[in-house]
């Protein structure tokens, strides 16, 4: 992929170390988006998406480096 700008070597590790760590299956995750989905049944699958997304985001911790 071209980058219309210079991508640091620090930018370039940590892309890199992200990429190469192993995904993960989060249970906290799966256990909010079973919640919206149950509590949303009859709302359209891209409302139930957004909802969960929502929830994860307000809800889950982010690891920072």
């Amino acid at each position: 992929m071209m980058y219309p700008y210079p991508i640091s070597d620090k930018i370039q590790r940590l892309k890199q170390q992200m990429l190469s760590e192993s995904r993960y299956v989060s249970i906290e995750q799966a256990q909010i988006i079973t919640r919206v989905y149950k509590e949303n049944k009859d709302e359209p699958i891209i409302k139930k998406r957004a909802l969960a997304l929502t929830a994860a985001l307000e809800t889950l911790a982010i690891d920072l480096r």
